[in-house]
């Protein structure tokens, strides 16, 4: 692992290097695109035009010159891009990269959390007790109270895997008193954002890897991971690693969305995801559809969402993209959760004792 220092941001808008293609064309081009084509130098355009059209049948058809384009753009500004069609999984790594670039050069405010906050929809429940400053993030700490509920985390050592800018990690930590807290992400400006923070007496952030962990087996006794597993390179490879670094009888607390149909391919289907926890051979301690309360969570902060974006020099196509990354209402991906195409459900897994 790597500590990060926060990188200059480039001015330029990352999302008008692959302009004209939607969310949904540019999300089956990298994350499917070695179905397609063996190299970078060997790509059929017209076919993967095709084959992404035949992915994404509600959006505009483009040229095969268009992607050619697109790929040029983006190999330009990431010399990796060349992997996406060898090297399953590059694509997905691409994806990640191009997205917090944007945001982090985009969005004017520090992010916190990241993920799409949870609200709780029996009127009976109640309501969490946070303190004033921690009351504009209570969707999202909402869904870390969700995925941590039922784990006595005191005393414990926890890994937080895929933990975005922080704000997640610094809650676990002063809410629930571990021993300590260890928290990776993969894009080195997530981090930084999360260090320039702040730290809290056994709170560590580090530039990691879900799929290649670097720490000893049974190294944790409780694993966290909140969603981020949907552009993973390899979800196998995730889970075996996952089992591989928590202790006999340590916990996994998992949550993530995925797609009833195979519209991102079909190993990452709902289906696939349940068939991929099960060979784990962890113990299933619950498996629970909370598509409703991520519902309700982007409902309520629709408005400040539109704020936000009014405040922001985010606009015409770069603004279509921002919209789908922070699901607004009439996005395609909240459409995609408010039809139940794509499901959001909570898991917490526990490895067997020796």
């Amino acid at each position: 692992m790597e500590t990060a220092t926060r990188t200059r941001q480039t001015p330029d808008k990352i999302f008008k290097l692959v302009e004209p293609l939607d969310w949904s064309q540019l999300r089956a081009f990298l994350w499917e695109g070695h179905n397609v084509s063996p190299s970078s130098s060997e790509v059929d355009w017209q076919k993967l035009a095709g084959f992404v059209a035949e992915r994404c049948p509600q959006s505009k058809a483009h040229s095969a010159d268009a992607y050619k384009k697109v790929f040029d753009n983006l190999a330009k500004r990431y010399p990796d891009a060349h992997q996406i069609f060898s090297k399953p999984g590059a694509g997905q790594r691409l994806w990640t990269t191009v997205l917090y670039d944007e945001v982090h050069r985009a969005i004017k405010f520090k992010p916190v959390f990241m993920n799409l906050g949870f609200v709780e929809t029996t009127p009976e429940t109640e309501p969490l007790a946070i303190g004033p400053h921690e009351e504009p993030f209570r969707p999202f700490i909402q869904m870390y109270v969700h995925v941590l509920k039922g784990t006595d985390l005191k005393n414990k050592e926890v890994l937080e895997i895929g933990c975005g800018a922080g704000g997640g990690a610094h809650f676990t930590m002063r809410q629930y008193q571990p021993k300590s807290v260890t928290a990776i992400d993969l894009v080195p400006a997530n981090i930084a954002c999360a260090q320039e923070r702040g730290s809290l007496p056994g709170l560590t952030f580090a530039v990691g890897d879900a799929t290649s962990l670097e720490f000893p087996d049974s190294s944790f006794d409780v694993v966290v991971n909140i969603e981020s597993s949907h552009s993973y390179s390899s979800i196998e490879k995730f889970l075996r690693e996952v089992k591989r670094v928590l202790r006999p009888g340590g916990v996994f607390l998992f949550a993530d969305h995925r797609p009833i149909n195979d519209e991102w391919g079909p190993d990452r289907t709902l289906a696939a995801l349940q068939n991929q926890i099960r060979e784990t051979g962890m113990r299933i301690l619950r498996d629970v559809d909370i598509t409703p309360n991520i519902n309700a969570a982007s409902d309520s902060l629709n408005q400040g969402k539109e704020f936000m974006l009014t405040l922001s020099d985010i606009r015409g196509f770069e603004q279509t993209h921002f919209r789908e990354i922070l699901h607004t209402r009439g996005s395609r991906n909240y459409e995609k959760f408010k039809s139940e195409e794509w499901q959001y459900r909570c898991y917490a897994l526990q490895k067997a004792e020796v």
